[in-house]
C-alpha cells in the first residue's frame, strides 16, 4: 500500500499545480486577442516581435500603439513609443492560463469603482 501512495500524492500535486495561471513569456503574448465578454464592443489587442503592441479600443477609431516590457512576474509595462524604454509607463498586472488559455490585464481600461479593471482576452 505504500509504494503507491507517493506516485498517487505526485500525482495529486502535479494536477493541483496545473490549474494556476502564470506569468506569460513574449512568445506567449505574441499574436492577436479578442476580448471574452458578451458585449459587442470588445478591445482587440496585437502583441508582435519587438515589443510592440497594437490596441484596439471600440470606442476609438485609432488604433493605439504601444511598446510594452514585461518586468517582473505580474507585471506589463506599457509605453508611448517615443517614451521606450526609460521613459514614462503605465504598469498593469497580467496573467496567462494555459488551460484555458486566457490572458488577463489588470488596469487596462478606467475603472468607476475605484478598482483595477479585469480584462480577460481570447487567441482570435
Amino acid at each position: 500500500m505504500k509504494k503507491y501512495l507517493l506516485p498517487l500524492l505526485s500525482l495529486l500535486l502535479l494536477v493541483g499545480s496545473c490549474d494556476k495561471d502564470k506569468f506569460p513569456d513574449e512568445f506567449t503574448l505574441i499574436g492577436q486577442w479578442l476580448e471574452k465578454t458578451a458585449d459587442a464592443n470588445k478591445i482587440e489587442l496585437e502583441f508582435t516581435r519587438g515589443n510592440r503592441v497594437y490596441i484596439n479600443f471600440p470606442s476609438s477609431t485609432i488604433i493605439d500603439t504601444m511598446n510594452y516590457k514585461l518586468d517582473k512576474e505580474n507585471e506589463l509595462k506599457l509605453y508611448r513609443p517615443q517614451e521606450y524604454p526609460n521613459g514614462k509607463y503605465s504598469l498593469h498586472r497580467i496573467s496567462y492560463s494555459s488551460r484555458k488559455e486566457e490572458l488577463a490585464i489588470f488596469g487596462l481600461v478606467p475603472s468607476l469603482d475605484g478598482n483595477p479593471s479585469r480584462n480577460i482576452f481570447k487567441r482570435k
